[in-house]
């Protein structure tokens, strides 16, 4: 699940996103501008980090990580931020005596 606030009311026009919520994974994160003056979400949580829009760049490190968040801070250091989730593997099928792939079991 994603929450996301606004301060806007919807009449103003267009709504801007102050803050945006994962409950599930207890974390949040609000709008807010950096030094530089770049509009971002900084988290809640882990202070001093913001969603990072280097994704494009980066992508080729983080491929594996499809449940991550690259995040961010001032001086353009990198973190990922990952849910803590015991992974599993898929069920033998009779094709695929051992399968590869992750299963992430949320509850």
């Amino acid at each position: 699940h994603c929450l996301a606030w606004s301060k806007t009311h919807p009449s103003r026009g267009a709504v801007a996103v102050d803050v945006v919520e994962l409950p599930r994974l207890q974390l949040s994160f609000t709008a807010g501008r950096t030094q530089e003056g770049q509009l971002v979400l900084f988290s809640g949580n882990h202070e001093g980090l913001f969603v990072s829009g280097l994704q494009s760049s980066v992508h080729h490190l983080i491929h594996g990580l499809p449940h991550g968040v690259l995040l961010e801070d001032a001086s353009s250091e990198l973190a990922v931020l990952v849910p803590s989730v015991l992974p599993g593997r898929d069920q033998p099928t009779s094709s695929v005596m051992f399968p590869t792939t992750l299963v992430f079991n949320r509850g």
